[in-house]
């Protein structure tokens, strides 16, 4: 007897589980995407209300220092994507010690490790 060319495709037994993985699988997708939107929403909401950094504090349009500024990050100078630290802020300068003892610390093991 001649089997049908898709069941012969799919090795003649479907899997009766299939498309509830499949749902599952659209389910936990949408699970994930709905609170990620909701929170880029609001984190946008709060970047577009927070002034500009100061123009004058910035050091070759790639280090900012401006001690009076409060926040850690701030937006890059030219619309770029993505933020650098505001250089003159008391956490930064314990962040920069920390990696460059860390990056230290990792040279140092490599060499001895030879």
């Amino acid at each position: 007897m001649r089997r049908r060319w898709d069941e012969r495709q799919n090795g003649g037994d479907q899997d009766p589980q299939k498309p509830l993985r499949g749902l599952g699988a659209v389910a936990l997708s949408v699970g994930f995407l709905v609170p990620m939107i909701r929170h880029y929403s609001q984190f946008k909401r709060v970047w577009d209300a927070v002034s500009p950094a100061d123009p004058k504090a910035w050091r070759g349009g790639v280090v900012y220092l401006n001690p009076v500024d409060p926040r850690l990050f701030v937006p890059r100078e030219y619309g770029g994507i993505g933020m650098t630290l505001n250089f003159a802020h008391r956490r930064a300068k314990w962040g920069m010690i920390a990696f460059l003892a860390a990056t230290a610390g990792f040279v140092a093991f490599c060499v001895l490790a030879l």
